[in-house]
């Protein structure tokens, strides 16, 4: 069987070439770019080979089954790293751990990750996290349809384009991820080279949802960015008496490895817990398994005075930060405001003038911090800021009224 498998491979890549070369316009391809063509081809041909071969051997080692496939047209058209991936979706296991000398990895040359947004989310797996309905798939999908127009994300940052795939698992259906679509791009066309998906196989090793998503990475290499919407869907289920930690820890590192090796972002979104915790990263919904092995973290809060909200941005290659975040809900759409403890000083500024704009005669510290019922001490001390930068007038000590 796996000797038949290798003729219909090797017979079908080489009639396909042989096709392209006869067409008019082929003269003005390169071999490669015929290469390019047939690959998919290729690739999903391979993959059946391999499974076929690997089930008709009984226990073939992956060398040998690398040795079998090498003499296949395919696997020269796919190429050796894409290869491997195929024979692990052929349901193969490989042997075998590859380890670098130190002074070789010195000497090797690492190009910087890049930014999918800049500045908020680069190369690798973010969990995007926030209570239920305050917006996370708005803001997901939002930031899809940026980069995959070459636009505007969360507003005002300039993205680079390229292709996405969005997996917008918690609407499970195509006519809601169109009402989504149609609300956000009301002015703009909706671009080409954002793909949706309404499910998606678990993660596991029954539903092999992983693999089936590096297939298609393989198979889309300009692809910049994969949205998991939500998380819950294709993680693996927790096993009867296992370790949650562990197993947190291993979805996400499964995850982070395929986001390194196609190098692309992985955007996966995710629930916070009911509790508040004075460190956003402990209300993530789960263990610290996931929050500890992302790349990066953005976290969607309350700010403290205002209907805003916080983006709590931390992560291995990003600066860690807090930027004020609104939400349009006429456009569904969010906007960056700012520096999230100069958007919140702002606000508690423009309360404290509006309670002086309602008195007739200057008000004392006490008097402000019942209006705002907010403590004295913290009052007095915003007053004493505020009159300093000359943003309000004091008569007297003590006494304070809006500018003249």
């Amino acid at each position: 069987m796996a000797h038949e498998m290798w003729e219909v491979d090797h017979k079908s890549a080489n009639t396909i070439l042989e096709i392209l070369r006869r067409e008019p316009d082929a003269k003005a391809l390169r071999e490669d770019d015929l290469h390019v063509i047939v690959r998919p081809v290729a690739a999903l041909e391979l993959r059946h080979t391999a499974a076929d071969f690997a089930s008709a051997n009984g226990k073939a080692n992956a060398r040998e089954i690398i040795a079998f496939l090498r003499r296949t047209t395919a696997f020269h058209l796919v190429g050796e790293a894409d290869a491997a991936t195929i024979i692990q979706l052929g349901i193969v296991n490989r042997e075998g751990l590859r380890t670098i000398q130190a002074t070789d990895l010195m000497a090797t040359k690492y190009s910087e990750p890049e930014w999918t947004v800049p500045g908020i989310m680069a190369e690798g797996v973010t969990i995007l996290a926030g209570r239920p309905k305050i917006g996370k798939s708005w803001m997901a999908l939002g930031i899809s349809l940026a980069v995959a127009s070459g636009g505007m994300a969360v507003g005002s940052i300039p993205v680079k384009r390229g292709r996405v795939l969005y997996l917008s698992l918690d609407d499970r259906s195509d006519r809601r991820i169109q009402r989504r679509i149609k609300k956000l791009t009301e002015i703009d066309s909706v671009p080409d080279l954002l793909e949706v998906k309404a499910d998606w196989p678990r993660f596991d090793f029954r539903d092999r949802g992983l693999e089936e998503l590096d297939a298609w990475l393989m198979l889309h290499p300009d692809t910049r960015l994969t949205v998991i919407d939500t998380l819950g869907w294709v993680k693996p289920i927790r096993s009867r008496g296992g370790d949650p930690y562990t197993e947190d820890h291993a979805a996400m590192a499964a995850i982070g490895q395929l986001s390194e090796r196609r190098r692309i972002s992985i955007l996966v979104v995710h629930h916070l817990r009911k509790a508040d915790a004075h460190d956003p990263l402990d209300m993530i919904s789960g263990t610290h398994g996931l929050s500890g092995t992302a790349d990066g973290i953005l976290i969607v809060t309350g700010l403290r005075g205002s209907k805003d909200k916080v983006l709590h941005v931390t992560g291995r290659d990003v600066e860690e930060q807090e930027k004020a975040i609104r939400f349009d809900p006429a456009s569904c759409s969010w906007t960056i405001l700012g520096d999230a403890e100069d958007v919140r000083r702002s606000e508690e500024r423009k309360a404290v003038i509006r309670v002086l704009g309602g008195a007739r005669e200057p008000l004392s510290p006490k008097d402000i911090a019942d209006e705002l019922c907010e403590e004295v001490a913290s009052v007095r001390m915003k007053l004493s800021r505020m009159w300093n930068a000359g943003e309000i007038d004091r008569p007297e000590r003590g006494q304070y009224r809006l500018k003249a």
